[in-house]
């Protein structure tokens, strides 16, 4: 999206961006608009989240949402305050650990989604002040390897929740399983979303988000044969099946062995031992 989208979404809810920016300039180094409605992912009833950089630590101006809603019922806008210093330790974090995750992969469980969704906002957004500063930061985390982390991160969590299914399972408690396997699924799908290079941390896009890379799923080459198509109807399917124990068990095995071919693709891509 361009900032002409933008003020497009700011229209529609009833704020122009000249005042949206003359509140927000306000201690603020630089402001852009980032998350679903800027990457195309955003339903009707979607906010705009913006992200205003302050140029040092402290109190972000809390008058400034205030302001903005005032007599209006409902004001779609989220507000974040960051400072550039968190943003360029959130990038050396990033990249320290998955350096270490090379060698201890539990590393990458000190990540949280709020680090992620700081630099993959920052990347993904559309500029509305202080073009010149958004520019400059973001050549500072510009070689921070935030989908590789991700992917090795969804990997760990994939294996921990492939370890709970089959207690549960060897347990007798299908019921438990079933309700497991969607997280063990998603997480999968993460593994795939990142190594293909989305950085975007949320869930509740991410049957979107699979069918926008659906073009590029046929260049992804398994061990062991093509992946599942469409992915997104894959992932629907196998999360939502009953939870009978025959079911469960079938497509927990399924998915167990497709874990066992997407892994150490995505291994090999992220160490950039293939492309």
């Amino acid at each position: 999206m361009t900032s002409s989208g933008v003020s497009t979404f700011l229209d529609s809810i009833g704020i122009g961006e000249s005042e949206l920016l003359i509140t927000l300039d306000l201690a603020t180094e630089s402001v852009y608009a980032a998350g679903s409605v800027v990457e195309g992912l955003s339903t009707p009833t979607s906010d705009l989240d913006l992200i205003c950089i302050l140029p040092a630590a402290g109190p972000p101006p809390d008058t400034a949402y205030r302001r903005l809603r005032g007599e209006r019922e409902c004001l779609r806008i989220d507000l974040s305050f960051v400072t550039r210093d968190q943003v360029v330790a959130t990038g050396k974090k990033i990249t320290e650990c998955l350096r270490e995750a090379r060698h201890r992969p539990a590393a990458l469980m000190a990540l949280s989604p709020m680090e992620y969704r700081l630099l993959h906002r920052l990347r993904n957004s559309v500029p509305l002040r202080g073009f010149e500063a958004v520019a400059s930061l973001r050549e500072a985390v510009k070689d921070v390897p935030l989908a590789e982390a991700m992917a090795m991160q969804a990997a760990v969590w994939a294996y921990s929740w492939q370890l709970d299914l089959a207690g549960f399972l060897e347990d007798g408690d299908p019921l438990s399983a079933g309700l497991l396997l969607p997280e063990f699924v998603g997480s999968l799908c993460n593994v795939l979303l990142h190594t293909l290079g989305d950085t975007n941390p949320s869930t509740k896009f991410r049957a979107r988000r699979l069918q926008k890379l659906e073009s590029k799923m046929g260049d992804v080459s398994l061990p062991g044969g093509p992946l599942p198509r469409p992915v997104a109807a894959w992932y629907a399917q196998t999360s939502l099946g009953p939870c009978d124990e025959v079911s469960v068990r079938r497509r927990a095995k399924e998915t167990i062995l497709f874990a066992n071919r997407l892994i150490p693709w995505s291994e090999c891509v992220c160490y950039r031992l293939v492309s």
